[in-house]
């Protein structure tokens, strides 16, 4: 089925969403995965249908599984990190194809999109506005991540690789998958500020540093607090 009706608005075959990319990724069918995860429907249909994050793990998929796809691919993830908060709550269905036609001449996405625009009739095209004197650079921002409540104090990265733990002034510790930002754990425990976060070096245990004057180890894996260490007299602000 289609995922756009012939007015250009956005609908959804939850079937072709849910299985189509992920059956050709696993069956090596190299082309059809990469062509889907660049069409402007599709991303739009996913993030329609709140799977946002799911296509993030999928471009993440074919990246591994098609290397020769590699740089288009790698492209697509940069630019869907960057407008992520945008893509999940769209002001038109229109926006993925605007964000589109924005990026830099040299953009694969682009160059996919536009081919795919010409094989199509007028009246099936997306609406979009062509920016002329639009920027010509890359932007180096990978994604952009708002999960806390209050300001961020500290980030670091697990030795894995795979996430990264992030303490906030709301007195949370967040655990976050590095390659879609989105939240794994959520651990709460401290009374005030979350100044310093650090992984153990085998990434079993998070230790985190309050303004409470307590340090917490938590399990990694299953986000247990399972020490409180008292002593200080006032805040802790390194690990």
């Amino acid at each position: 089925g289609s995922l756009r009706d012939g007015t250009s608005s956005c609908i959804i075959n939850l079937r072709r969403v849910r299985n189509l990319v992920v059956y050709a990724i696993h069956g090596g069918e190299e082309a059809r995965a990469v062509e889907e995860l660049t069409s402007v429907e599709y991303m739009t249909a996913m993030f329609a249908s709140g799977m946002g994050s799911r296509l993030l793990t999928e471009v993440v998929d074919a990246t591994n599984a098609f290397p020769a796809s590699g740089a288009v691919l790698r492209e697509l993830h940069q630019f869907l990190g960057r407008h992520m908060r945008a893509l999940r709550y769209p002001t038109t269905p229109g926006l993925a194809a605007q964000l589109v036609v924005q990026e830099p001449d040299a953009s694969r996405l682009l160059t996919r999109f536009r081919a795919s625009e010409d094989a199509r009739p007028s009246e099936e095209r997306w609406p979009v506005l062509e920016w002329a004197q639009r920027p010509q650079e890359f932007a180096p921002l990978l994604m952009t991540v708002r999960e806390h409540d209050g300001g961020i104090n500290c980030v670091v990265v697990s030795p894995s690789g795979l996430f990264f733990a992030s303490g906030s002034d709301d007195k949370t510790v967040k655990v976050l998958r590095l390659s879609t930002g989105d939240v794994v754990m959520n651990l709460a425990g401290h009374s005030d500020a979350v100044n310093a976060v650090a992984y153990s070096p085998d990434g079993k245990r998070i230790i985190s540093g309050s303004s409470d004057h307590t340090i917490r180890i938590w399990d990694a894996f299953s986000g247990a607090d399972l020490h409180v260490l008292t002593g200080h007299t006032d805040k802790v602000r390194a690990l």
